[in-house]
């Protein structure tokens, strides 16, 4: 099954702070000759970073659209067993709301009675509670939406220090060597590796979602 995902509400702050970035590159607090370019920089390493990682650093939303709810299951002893519906970013703090169109083209909201979020799990997952069953949807396209809220925290501080570090090297080198702007060096990449989750969506057998 395909979906979609579209940023609902833009993080309020960055990651890196233009005086981590100015100590990164040596360059004095009081000298802001150069301030609009890291300011750039820092937005560039952090949209980077978010992309490779699949991570979202500062607090921000999210909408999911999937054609359908997950069907069930079965197992080695044909028990019917529930699919979670599977979040592509990392961390998840809470989940805003479900909703789909019913049969006769009416959008309705999922009662938080219905389904729970195991916010811990890399990618967060929304799990069916028990006895529970999803609605039934109208068959088309982004017929239902997750809006989920990500991220570590509001400010550049809750952000933990090992994430930003490849995002300190990409700025430094993207300031020392303006022609290769945009170009990741071998140590920021290998270092955005050990903080990425894996993909739920692609790295399996069978994803459950395939990408639009």
């Amino acid at each position: 099954m395909k979906y979609g995902l579209s940023l609902h509400t833009e993080p309020a702050a960055e990651p890196i702070s233009l005086s981590e970035a100015k100590k990164q590159v040596e360059v004095a607090e009081e000298i802001v000759l150069h301030d609009d370019h890291l300011t750039r920089l820092i937005i560039t390493a952090r949209k980077q970073f978010e992309k490779q990682t699949n991570r979202q650093l500062i607090t921000a939303t999210w909408d999911l659209k999937l054609d359908r709810f997950p069907l069930w299951s079965g197992d080695s002893q044909n028990q019917s067993t529930p699919k979670p519906i599977h979040l592509p970013k990392c961390p998840i703090q809470s989940i805003s709301a479900i909703t789909y169109t019913d049969t006769s083209g009416v959008t309705q909201t999922v009662s938080t009675s219905v389904y729970k979020l195991a916010e811990a799990r890399e990618p967060g997952e929304v799990w069916l509670k028990f006895g529970q069953i999803w609605p039934i949807a109208r068959f088309e396209p982004d017929v239902v939406n997750v809006r989920f809220v990500a991220g570590y925290g509001d400010a550049a501080s809750d952000v933990p220090e090992d994430m930003k570090l490849p995002m300190l090297l990409m700025i430094s080198d993207w300031f020392e060597n303006r022609m290769g702007e945009g170009e990741v060096s071998e140590t920021a990449n290998r270092l955005m590796q050990s903080c990425g989750y894996g993909d739920e969506f692609t790295q399996y057998g069978v994803p459950f979602y395939a990408a639009r």
